[in-house]
């Protein structure tokens, strides 16, 4: 113990300067989301606790300004969430000022000597009180949305499921970028009013400007449809 070693005032000493230095150092604190900038990916958030000062004053800590927010991301792709006012975050402080880094993406030495700082923190968001807990049951993947999905990719989608069931309250759209399902439904619709047939009571066949427009409306649902497999 350092009491035993170098005496109490000594110790005491110590004890007070570790203090000091823990309470100025900045490694990870809980804020709440006060702004959002999608522009920039940055945040506005407070920190939810006070701070205490040496001399025992009880404040506020400053808003943090202008701090880059997390997004899950790899290869070109990410998953963006609809941050917004009032959310929860972590925010990280980082061992040194990364200033440059963010603000040009330039690998090279920070611009100051500060460490911990308020002013490098990051938001990762995604955290709750014991008292607003997630409906979380902890057996399936589960995307609870408060706000609209988007699923956005030049490439080719695919869905694979032993079984799928899809459940739509109101409308679902079927479309690519020259037509709709409900479109086609409705023209087919259009068509079967219109056949015309010819031939004997029991022998009756689709005359040939029927079968035409069939054939012509099977084209266009394959422009829209694939079958399996294909």
């Amino acid at each position: 113990m350092l009491e035993n070693v170098f005496g109490d005032n000594f110790a005491n000493s110590m004890k007070r300067f570790e203090q000091i230095m823990f309470s100025k150092l900045n490694c990870i604190s809980i804020g709440r989301i006060e702004n959002v900038n999608f522009a920039e990916q940055t945040v506005t958030a407070r920190i939810v606790y006070k701070r205490v000062y040496q001399d025992s004053t009880i404040k506020d800590y400053p808003l943090l300004l202008d701090v880059p927010f997390f997004v899950l991301q790899g290869g070109g792709n990410y998953i963006g969430l609809p941050i917004k006012s009032g959310d929860y975050c972590i925010v990280l402080f980082c061992d040194r000022n990364f200033s440059t880094w963010w603000d040009s993406g330039a690998e090279k030495e920070p611009e100051s000597e500060r460490k911990h700082s308020l002013s490098d923190g990051i938001a990762i968001c995604g955290i709750n009180p014991k008292s607003s807990p997630l409906g979380y049951d902890g057996q399936s993947v589960l995307w609870k949305l408060a706000h609209a999905l988007e699923i956005d990719t030049p490439e080719n989608a695919e869905i694979k499921a032993k079984n799928l069931n899809m459940i739509v309250e109101e409308k679902i759209k079927l479309a690519n970028s020259s037509t709709d399902l409900l479109t086609l439904l409705s023209g087919l619709i259009d068509i079967i009013k219109g056949i015309t047939t010819f031939g004997s009571p029991t022998s009756q066949q689709v005359s040939p400007a029927s079968q035409q427009q069939l054939d012509q409306y099977k084209t266009t649902l394959e422009q829209l449809l694939e079958a399996a497999g294909g």
